[in-house]
């Protein structure tokens, strides 16, 4: 079938602001038909050099690929993001957001793929209006394919 649905788990580094970079960590659903899928993306990213240390990003989003499937191809994806900053009390200050991101996908085998992505954030809210940008390393596992 040409309908896939997959789950990958991502990991990298995230930049945000001036020099205050850290790990990322999440998880991302897909739901596609050929070329052109949907997903749905949380992320925690943690930032080493700034008291309000991690921002926590929900997304959701297209995502085209392109070039041969069962080969190294290339996906293109924009998303709306809901974004919340706050340290290790229990007050967050909140964000909404566009998101683009473009990236290579390789398959391993017939159900996992592995995948390189970048991604580039600007978020407005009361507390925080910035610019920030990942990277991403993934492992996706396909239901059924």
């Amino acid at each position: 079938s040409n309908q896939l649905l997959s789950v990958a788990i991502n990991g990298g580094a995230f930049a945000y602001g001036d020099n205050n970079i850290g790990p990322s960590v999440g998880i991302d659903i897909e739901a596609r038909h050929n070329n052109f899928g949907l997903y749905l993306s949380s992320t925690g990213n943690f930032l080493v050099n700034d008291n309000n240390n991690r921002i926590i990003e929900f997304s959701v989003g297209p995502r085209w690929y392109i070039g041969n499937l069962k080969k190294l191809s290339g996906t293109i994806e924009t998303g709306l993001g809901y974004y919340l900053r706050g340290d290790n009390s229990v007050q967050y200050s909140e964000a909404f957001g566009i998101n683009l991101g473009a990236g290579l996908n390789y398959p391993l085998t017939k159900k996992f793929d592995i995948g390189l992505k970048g991604k580039y954030h600007i978020t407005a809210g009361d507390y925080f209006t910035k610019v920030h940008g990942a990277l991403y390393f993934g492992l996706r596992y396909y239901f059924k394919k």
